[in-house]
């Protein structure tokens, strides 16, 4: 039985409840034992890789596979009164969302407070969708992304975030004001026009764009809601541990202030992630009053931006791509 820092009436209720835990987050937030957190890094791993065996995706977990379809069932009837555009995906590596969570293991990830089971917020689905469809128009109005190393010592901002101002500015004066201001800032190949924007091929995106995700007159039409899973791995569990090696402290420690150095021991974090192979369902639906929302552009937007970009922490390593 493991060692709780709790008081003594706590322990007598929680020890004998403690082991047959089937939530997640109570067991990451409340039900977190001494040996995680005094024995460092190799305690915590070990509690993490136990914490993960309970997730098994075969049918001794019932009650736990019975929670998952109720809560999928509840998500479905919700998105269907908002008549809401749904698509599935799934996990091609692991996922991580907010990892950088607080708490006492120092890392984190979202789950559902009732349930326990991995979701993706709304709110970083609508994040993503915004920067995939920003980053879609800007390659089509060969607009340049600089990186931190090439931008202007300056305050002037880069041309994507000038490009997303003008983009949600409906006022064709002010518009025209902000293109001058974006050339003048910026040595462009090729300068941008109010005609530009009214091409074709860009101008139905332009005002999926503003419709979507809002403007200087109106808020966006479009709700994202939380993305729930909808189906488990064909095997193993639904949580894995995993682990990141922070290699040069001093200098994350400091915030830059000590130099990388090769003298450094490094430091495994062991941090808990949903497994490949998890499939994830999402919505896209329509503001309440807002009856032209254009959900099937944007619900495909994000479908590709899952795809292509992923969602979450560590995407730079493969973590949280869809397919």
């Amino acid at each position: 039985m493991p060692d709780f820092f709790a008081p003594k009436d706590t322990l007598e209720i929680l020890n004998p409840h403690a082991e047959r835990c089937r939530h997640a987050g109570l067991l990451l937030s409340r039900y977190v034992p001494f040996e995680a957190i005094d024995k460092g890094q190799g305690g915590k791993s070990q509690w993490l890789r136990d914490v993960s065996r309970r997730f098994q995706v075969n049918a001794s977990n019932e009650e736990w596979h019975v929670l998952r379809g109720a809560m999928l069932n509840r998500w479905q009837a919700q998105v269907g009164a908002a008549g809401a555009q749904t698509f599935t995906r799934q996990l091609q590596g692991r996922l991580i969302v907010g990892l950088g969570g607080k708490g006492v293991l120092e890392t984190g990830i979202t789950l559902h407070y009732i349930t326990g089971l991995p979701i993706i917020p709304g709110s970083a689905l609508k994040g993503l969708c915004r920067a995939y469809a920003l980053l879609t128009l800007a390659e089509a109005l060969n607009i340049p992304l600089l990186t931190a190393d090439e931008r202007p010592k300056s305050d002037v901002a880069s041309p994507i975030t000038q490009l997303e101002s003008i983009l949600t500015e409906i006022d064709e004066d002010v518009r025209a004001e902000q293109i001058d201001h974006l050339n003048r800032s910026h040595d462009l190949a090729v300068p941008l026009t109010l005609e530009a924007l009214e091409q074709e091929t860009i101008r139905d995106d332009v005002h999926v764009f503003r419709a979507a995700f809002g403007s200087t007159a109106a808020a966006g039409a479009c709700v994202f809601f939380d993305a729930v899973v909808s189906k488990l791995p064909s095997s193993g569990t639904l949580f894995e541990v995993d682990v990141m090696t922070p290699h040069f402290f001093d200098y994350y420690r400091t915030d830059g202030k000590t130099p990388p150095n090769d003298d450094d021991n490094p430091n495994p974090v062991s941090f808990l992630t949903v497994a490949r192979h998890t499939e994830f369902s999402f919505a896209v639906g329509c503001r309440r009053g807002a009856s032209d929302a254009p959900i099937d552009r944007v619900a495909n937007w994000l479908a590709i931006a899952l795809d292509e970009l992923g969602i979450g922490a560590k995407t730079a390593a493969g973590y949280g791509v869809f397919a």
